[in-house]
């Protein structure tokens, strides 16, 4: 016997043995003796739906947990020394995961031929590239862009430690926190140049690399829907494990943010930043 299992959303009492049409004979193969019984139940849908987008990188996280930690090696360190070149990175990237995000929730699902997805993926890190360049070029811009992400990615972190908790399966409170701590970053970067570009150039490569490390060795839970995996009983909440890839970020967040101080900061020669050099 073939038993197949189809979602009702509308279903709240579950499985009837005496609903007809919850439970019925869908094919019988006499030459085979095999019967095809199918229901369709509220018990059958899924407790919880990853993005095909995270599905995705899943499937190639050996590629792109080797991408995040080497671009995340280099903007931690270097940042600020080669700061035309991480607005370029950090823009293109940005552009990417949010187009990405976006087409992958409106057109692919977890059953979506990965030819598809690997052309969709290609066409928004093409452009991501390409507004990256743009982003370099007009720095008033990539330097909002740049602090503001920043501030995210310190966000993203602190939400899995502790923010979540707070939150709810709409996720109104992750995203006023994310807004709220990349507006923080970008007024930051506004009056502090140096000292913004340093600090967050420090946080998103820091980010990046533990993210790539997790890639690998797992347990890291994916922010934008750790509630709803708790609530699914998918996880008990952030874990262990995720704790000390946050002891692990704070390492590296201070220890980059020191070396770029050391190595690029001149008091007598500072930067001024852009919106102050070109206000006339």
């Amino acid at each position: 016997m073939n038993l197949n299992l189809y979602c009702d959303d509308n279903d709240e009492a579950g499985i009837d043995v005496n609903d007809a049409k919850k439970i019925y004979i869908s094919d019988i193969d006499i030459g085979t003796q095999t019967v095809t019984v199918s229901l369709t139940s509220n018990h059958a849908c899924y407790l919880f739906s990853v993005n095909a987008l995270f599905i995705y990188i899943g499937n190639y996280s050996y590629l792109f947990g080797a991408i995040m930690i080497g671009l995340g090696a280099i903007v931690a360190l270097f940042g600020k020394k080669i700061f035309r070149p991480t607005i370029c990175i950090v823009g293109a990237l940005v552009f990417t995961m949010v187009t990405s995000l976006l087409l992958f929730s409106l057109i692919f699902s977890r059953n979506s031929d990965q030819t598809w997805q690997w052309i969709t993926f290609g066409i928004c890190a093409a452009i991501g590239v390409l507004v990256g360049l743009i982003l370099a070029k007009m720095v008033k811009v990539g330097t909002a862009v740049l602090t503001a992400w920043g501030g995210v990615c310190l966000a993203m972190m602190l939400y899995a430690a502790f923010v979540y908790k707070l939150d709810n399966d709409s996720k109104i409170v992750f995203y006023i926190f994310l807004i709220l701590m990349g507006a923080s970053f970008a007024v930051l970067g506004y009056y502090a140049f140096n000292h913004a570009v340093i600090i967050s150039t420090a946080i998103i490569g820091s980010y990046a690399f533990i993210r790539g490390i997790s890639m690998y060795a797992g347990g890291f839970p994916n922010e934008f829907q750790l509630v709803q995996m708790i609530k699914s009983g998918q996880i008990d909440g952030a874990g262990g494990a995720f704790y000390g890839y946050l002891a692990g970020f704070g390492i590296c967040a201070v220890f980059c943010t020191v070396f770029q101080y050391k190595k690029f900061w001149n008091s007598g020669k500072q930067e001024q930043h852009p919106y102050h050099r070109y206000r006339n």
